[in-house]
């Protein structure tokens, strides 16, 4: 068979673009407790499997998916199960979602770009897959890409354009890698030509010209109108915030201020739970969702070998969430990591589950703790030297209103939602008639309802009120 030409458009090769693409990576000693910028290899291609088939993954740490990734960009292999982008039924699915337009589609790149892409090097992205794309020998000169919503240029005629939407561009590139280039390895000349390396097992460095060479400006659109993109910020009412560092200040001084502080918090935490269960007890349970009833002696045994092995990984962490405040007490360093093993360890394997309660219980949770582990990240919280502990931002006004409007309420959402989740993993058999509730308090404080009619306070202490 004769050699492949270079270059040769293949999803390792797109991948390798869209590294070259990202955002600067953060030195692991401006990270606390040198952490993951979310800037890795992994993280970037598991968000990419995000775009194409919308499971969500918030991360992909273990050395399988690390080895398939690196497999992937340089041109080896396509990472099988973990990189599905061969699976019939996805290639399907995207497609369809390509033709209809479909908006979530859209919104999921659109965030991949804002997640990842430096916009300062955006054009050079475009520059450079149209180079590549050119000059490949093996795409029709008809082929078509879409460059906007509403326009498509043929391959002849994509040096012609002068404005490119950006999340439609790559959506249309990758539709053409996956669609027409099921051969990852075709793409390993391209790949060796642009990298060297420097030893057997050292790291490869980008050395190509690619997209240096056309002088013409393209106007990029990262963004497009109408379409939904997450914002970073977790509310509107905190647009930026601004970290600051401790001012030099007395033992005493220091210590008076994380008095007041950790008190500011407890008192906003308490008025904040009461408003919330008084809300709850006039409005009762009728604007929640039915969520389906795990029936446990109705598992096959496959399911039940699965719902042991998830119970035991689950229930320490789902108590740990439960029973800690982050915007309120210390959190455990190694909480955020041990969450994403978890999450890792379940997200393929759940699709095997063959109850529909029981595969809704898991991915729910993989869901919940996957958004849980941001407010675990050092925008809310900073590492306290030689003790392995977490503790909330609340040096500075920023940091203090981060604290109120941010960490709070959503640490304390997240955490009940936590809570139910722990219900539905262990039901009771009096459930069927009746579901027992129990809602968490801040500050290691918990109300649980029997019923409608008896309410015990435990905080130190139990109150029981009878109404």
């Amino acid at each position: 068979m004769a050699p492949t030409k270079v270059p040769y458009l293949c999803g390792g090769i797109l991948f390798s673009l869209i590294l070259q693409a990202r955002k600067t990576r953060i030195k692991a000693r401006d990270k606390f407790n040198s952490g993951s910028d979310g800037l890795k290899d992994t993280d970037v291609m598991m968000e990419l499997v995000k775009v194409v088939t919308g499971d969500s993954f918030e991360s992909a740490q273990g050395g399988t998916f690390g080895k398939c990734t690196t497999q992937f960009k340089t041109c080896q292999d396509y990472g099988s199960t973990y990189i599905p982008f061969t699976d019939p039924s996805v290639i399907s699915s995207y497609t369809s979602s390509i033709k209809q337009k479909d908006p979530d589609l859209l919104n999921r790149m659109s965030e991949f770009i804002n997640r990842f892409i430096n916009e300062m090097r955006s054009e050079w992205l475009v520059k450079s897959l149209i180079e590549v794309i050119q000059n490949d020998a093996e795409i029709d000169k008809n082929t078509l890409f879409d460059i906007a919503l509403n326009k498509s240029v043929t391959k002849e005629n994509l040096n012609n354009i002068t404005d490119v939407e950006l999340p439609v561009f790559l959506l249309s590139v990758l539709h053409f890698v996956i669609t027409q280039r099921p051969d990852n390895t075709k793409g390993r000349a391209t790949f060796e030509k642009w990298h060297t390396q420097s030893g057997k097992k050292s790291p490869w460095k980008f050395v190509s010209s690619v997209g240096t060479t056309n002088e013409r400006s393209f106007v990029v659109k990262t963004t497009i109108e109408g379409a939904n993109t997450s914002n970073t910020s977790p509310t509107d009412d905190v647009v930026e915030v601004i970290k600051s560092e401790n001012k030099l200040k007395t033992p005493k001084a220091r210590i008076e201020d994380k008095i007041l502080a950790s008190g500011k918090a407890a008192a906003d935490a308490w008025g904040k739970v009461m408003e919330t269960l008084a809300d709850d007890m006039e409005k009762g349970q009728a604007d929640q969702p039915e969520k389906p009833r795990l029936v446990i002696n109705k598992l096959s045994e496959n399911d039940t070998l699965f719902l042991k092995r998830f119970r035991k990984g689950a229930k320490p962490l789902f108590k740990y969430c439960i029973d800690n405040d982050p915007s309120a007490e210390a959190t455990d360093l190694f909480l955020s990591d041990n969450i994403t093993d978890f999450i890792n360890s379940w997200k393929f394997e759940y699709r095997e589950i063959e109850d529909y309660a029981f595969r809704t219980l898991v991915k729910d949770a993989m869901d919940i703790l996957s958004e849980y582990t941001y407010y675990l990240s050092d925008q809310f919280l900073r590492l306290i030297p030689g003790r392995n502990i977490l503790w909330f931002r609340n040096e500075s006004w920023e940091e203090g209103e981060q604290l109120r409007k941010v960490l709070q309420p959503e640490s304390y959402r997240l955490r009940c939602e936590i809570r139910d989740l722990y219900l539905r993993l262990y039901p009771l058999p009096e459930e069927d008639t009746k579901a027992e509730n129990t809602t968490i308090i801040q500050q290691q404080t918990n109300v649980v309802q029997n019923g409608d009619n008896n309410i015990n306070l435990t905080n130190n202490g139990t109150i029981d009120i009878k109404l």
